[in-house]
């Protein structure tokens, strides 16, 4: 999201008719300087995890998921919300700021500790009560 506080990696999203419809993509996305990172399906069975370059720092994380998935309507949701309010989404920027502090050599705490403030902004835009209000 443009001028959204960020690690300097840019994420992608490629939408799939179905998450098994991957391989006519990879010899494009190869082509493109894309690796498959296989280990991360175990963790992530809703989707496919590419990267370039294939050795850390990555600059690219590619991520192939199904158009009907959870995921896909999550991520563009919540995009969706923060463009709307610019307010969520300069505290989004703060505690981003705040984790990478925090969690600087731990993406897995990194991740998770956002959690809870990614949960409360899904559930506001789908209108359900969620624990933890958004404070505005």
């Amino acid at each position: 999201m443009p001028g959204l506080a960020a690690k300097p990696i840019i994420d992608i999203m490629l939408g799939l008719p179905a998450l098994n419809n991957i391989a006519p993509y990879i010899p494009a996305l190869k082509s493109a300087g894309f690796h498959l990172q296989p280990q991360m399906a175990a963790a992530m069975p809703d989707r496919h995890d590419f990267a370039k370059p294939a050795a850390h720092p990555r600059a690219v994380h590619l991520h192939a998921v199904a158009l009907d998935s959870g995921f896909w309507r999550d991520k563009l949701a919540f995009r969706d919300a923060l463009r709307a309010d610019g307010h969520l989404a300069e505290q989004y920027a703060d505690l981003k700021r705040q984790l990478a502090q925090n969690h600087s050599d731990d993406r897995a705490a990194y991740t998770d500790a956002k959690s809870a403030f990614i949960a409360a902004v899904l559930a506001a835009a789908a209108g359900k009560p969620h624990d933890k209000p958004l404070s505005r």
